[in-house]
C-alpha cells in the first residue's frame, strides 16, 4: 500500500490546475441503485444504476481563481482530472469526466483571509483509471 499526504493531491478544471488555489478538494462518487424486487422475491433486490458524483473544494480566496472559476462557468460542461495521491508516479488513482460548476461562494472577513468554496457537478458520468 502507498499511502500519501493529502497535499500531494492534483485537480485540474477546464484545463486549470485548481492544487495551488484550493486547502482541500474531494470526490463524492455514487452508483445509484436501481430496484428490482419482484413480487417473488422474500428481500429487495437491486442491480446497479448510473453513476454520479461532486467534486467539493474550497481554497483561499485569490483573484486570479476568481477568474479561471468565471471561466469554467461561462463555459458550461468543462472536463476534469482529480489526482487525489498526485500524479508524481505512474499507476496512481485518477478520476476523469465532465461537469460543472453549481456552486461558488466567496467568504470574506476582517480576522482572516478571504475564502471560497465551490461544488462541482459531474455530469455523463466519471472513469477511474490510473497516471500513466
Amino acid at each position: 500500500m502507498t499511502f500519501q499526504h493529502g497535499n500531494k493531491a492534483r485537480l485540474t478544471i477546464n484545463s486549470v490546475d485548481y492544487s495551488a488555489y484550493a486547502k482541500e478538494a474531494g470526490a463524492d462518487l455514487e452508483v445509484k441503485a436501481a430496484e428490482t424486487t419482484v413480487l417473488t422475491n422474500t428481500a429487495e433486490n437491486y442491480i446497479p444504476g448510473l453513476k454520479d458524483g461532486k467534486i467539493p473544494l474550497s481554497g483561499v480566496y485569490d483573484g486570479t481563481l476568481d477568474s479561471q472559476v468565471a471561466t469554467a462557468i461561462t463555459a458550461g460542461s468543462v472536463a476534469f482530472q482529480y489526482d487525489p495521491q498526485g500524479n508524481s508516479s505512474s499507476g496512481l488513482p485518477r478520476y476523469t469526466g465532465n461537469g460543472f460548476f453549481t456552486k461558488y461562494s466567496i467568504k470574506t472577513n476582517t480576522s482572516g483571509a478571504g475564502t471560497w468554496d465551490g461544488e462541482f457537478q459531474i455530469s455523463n458520468g466519471w472513469t477511474r483509471g490510473t497516471t500513466p
